[in-house]
């Protein structure tokens, strides 16, 4: 029992020992195949990389030997065989993009792997600076244009993402294209410089596109120093305004706009301007809607209003003949006004002496009515309604009715004292400005209800009548117990004991 035992024991450790060997070989056996199928995959591989490999050798070898060649063209190419318009040597600009291109589509691996894009733009360089050597950008603005274009798209399609190209651009083109816009284009005859930029701006990566403008912005701000109203044969508008499509934002960030309007100024106070000239319209309505309109009119209130208001003023008035240049010099400027500014002048200029004017032609000893509506007639039709002048022109209507009503008789005078007539008008309107302005300045009399000892309730009528636009004249040899009828606003009155009498339609006082 016991050897049967021992025998079967011993048959199953043999047994267990053969099946872990099993296993054991079998696990073996399954690596084996395992890094056999590695070492067939690497071995692959191996062939693959090789063949890559043996064909990059060739596509390098044939590449180099391309790349040799034109190296070869490029160093026989002379200086001067570049000529803007004339024909191109066999190697030049188009053609060196054609061979890279083809290089890429050929290469594709060895031009992507080793960055072909940089010997393209290598030798590129050394074809535009030879091109270029003779280029004047204003007499041909578009030579290379065409060439560089092509290069922009070949750079572009090689995912670069833009790093080539400004190289193209900052190491070739740009220095010549900045000397010449810094200083090298006549700025009176601009058409060439704005054909340049306007034919190079879309070829500019965005940093050189501001540099371009800001040469531009550089010599026009020198040349607007450099200028001379007085002596300038050309005017500024002239050279200024074909820029406006590019530069306007520029030139008024630049203070370019505040210059022209200081030498302006200076001009107008150095030449003690008057409105006869005409040139300071000529030089500041080009300039109208260029300007902010509230520059404009800030201007145009400082320098120019006040010397229409003295040129109006100063314009004398002759029935028998009147001369209208002074007016029409004053009317030119209606345009570069604000909406009835223009009116406002005249109120203020003009009639107060037409008005005195009219009273004397009226108060002479039988006036001459026909002189008077056609002298009316003259300056009714030199005024257009839409300057809103109705109630001064009532005003004249209602002065000539109360003439044309006074039936007094006095000596008869032979003919008019024109000159006689003016300055009168102008003493009397003087004191009354003189007067107005003590007022204003001592801050007295009937605006602020204070008295002033000197002055009379006719005083505070005439002021009332002068602010509010309303005609205050006495009316011809007409009285009232004593007192002086006048024409109050088209109704007649007299001041009695700081009162005023009129009659109503009962003809009660």
């Amino acid at each position: 029992i016991n050897a049967e035992y021992m025998g079967r024991h011993n048959i199953s450790i043999l047994v267990q020992m053969t099946e872990l060997e099993i296993h054991t070989t079998n696990a073996i056996l399954t690596q084996d195949k395992l890094r056999l199928s590695n070492l067939k995959n690497e071995c692959s591989q191996v062939q693959i990389d090789s063949l890559k490999q043996s064909r990059c050798i060739d596509q390098l070898e044939k590449l180099n030997e391309c790349l040799a060649q034109i190296h070869n063209k490029l160093e026989t190419v002379p200086p001067n065989s570049f000529i803007p318009g004339g024909p191109q040597p066999e190697i030049n600009l188009n053609s060196l993009a054609k061979a890279f291109t083809d290089f890429r589509n050929k290469f594709s691996d060895v031009y992507m792997t080793y960055n072909m894009d940089r010997m393209g733009i290598a030798l590129a360089l050394i074809l535009l600076k030879k091109m270029i050597q003779n280029w004047r950008p204003l007499e041909h603005p578009t030579y290379c244009k065409p060439e560089l274009s092509i290069w922009k798209l070949l750079l572009n399609d090689s995912n670069n993402e833009g790093e080539f190209y400004p190289y193209l651009i900052s190491d070739g083109i740009w220095p010549k294209l900045h000397q010449c816009l810094l200083s090298q284009w006549n700025v009176l005859v601009p058409d060439q410089a704005i054909e340049l930029v306007n034919e190079w701006m879309p070829m500019m990566p965005r940093r050189f596109q501001s540099q371009l403008l800001d040469a531009v912005m550089q010599r026009l701000t020198r040349s607007v120093e450099d200028w001379d109203p007085r002596r300038a044969q050309v005017n500024i508008h002239s050279w200024t305004h074909l820029w406006l499509p590019i530069l306007s934002k520029r030139m008024e960030q630049a203070g370019l706009y505040k210059s022209i309007r200081i030498k302006i100024s200076d001009s107008l106070r150095q030449t003690r301007w008057t409105p006869k000239d005409m040139s300071a319209l000529n030089i500041l309505s080009p300039w109208k809607g260029v300007f902010h309109e509230e520059d404009m009119q800030s201007f145009m209130e400082r320098y120019i209003i006040p010397a229409l208001s003295d040129y109006l003023y100063q314009m004398e008035f002759n029935p028998n003949q009147q001369d209208l240049s002074k007016w029409n010099s004053v009317i030119q400027w209606t345009e570069m006004m604000e909406p009835l500014r223009m009116s406002r002048l005249i109120k203020d200029a003009f009639f107060p002496k037409f008005l005195h004017i009219m009273y004397q032609l009226l108060h002479r000893p039988d006036p001459d009515y026909e002189l008077v509506m056609s002298w009316y007639t003259i300056w009714r039709q030199a005024m257009t309604r839409s300057m809103g002048l109705e109630n001064q022109w009532d005003n004249v209507l209602d002065l000539i009715n109360d003439s044309i009503t006074t039936t007094e008789s006095q000596p008869i005078m032979e003919e008019l004292d024109i000159e006689g007539m003016n300055q009168l008008a102008m003493t009397d309107i003087k004191k009354e400005r003189a007067w107005s302005t003590e007022v204003k300045k001592s801050n007295i009399g009937i605006r602020t209800g204070g008295l002033d000892d000197n002055r009379t309730f006719k005083d505070d009528v005439e002021e009332f009548a002068a602010v509010n636009d309303l005609v205050f004249l006495p009316k011809k040899g007409l009285f009232v117990d004593g007192k002086q009828v006048y024409n109050f606003g088209g109704v007649s009155c007299y001041i009695d004991n700081r009162l005023i009498f009129t009659q109503d339609s009962n003809d009660q006082r």
